[in-house]
């Protein structure tokens, strides 16, 4: 993650975030450049790493371009203006959902019901 500030601006973040992605897409590791250029503290110490989401736990910008890449894939620069910041996504890994079995679902309706 890069900020927008006014030393740098969203061009400039833009294009230090576009430089970063050609760096990756060249065989850089995308974890050893998020620990030296992310300006997240959480993310730049775990690599990058958001953890999972079913859809809906990070901004509708990165979960919209999340359903459109590959495992393995790294995205083009995402900016997210209402935090004045430029992001890079990884997907790692994509994990279908396992539907409950139909005993646990007839116990949560009954007892939803009973409710």
């Amino acid at each position: 993650m890069l900020n927008i500030t006014r030393e740098r601006n969203k061009e400039l973040t833009l294009s230090k975030a576009l430089s970063l992605k050609e760096r990756i897409d060249k065989g850089e590791s995308f974890q050893d450049l998020v620990q030296k250029f992310s300006e997240d503290e959480g993310t730049n110490r775990s690599g990058g790493d958001l953890g999972v989401s079913e859809g809906s736990a990070f901004p509708k910008e990165f979960e919209d371009v999340l359903l459109i890449m590959e495992k393995d894939e790294v995205s083009q620069p995402i900016i997210l203006e209402e935090m004045n910041s430029v992001h890079i996504l990884k997907l790692t890994d994509v994990k279908k959902p396992k539907p409950e079995n139909f005993e646990s679902m007839r116990i949560k309706l009954e007892e939803n019901f009973l409710e």
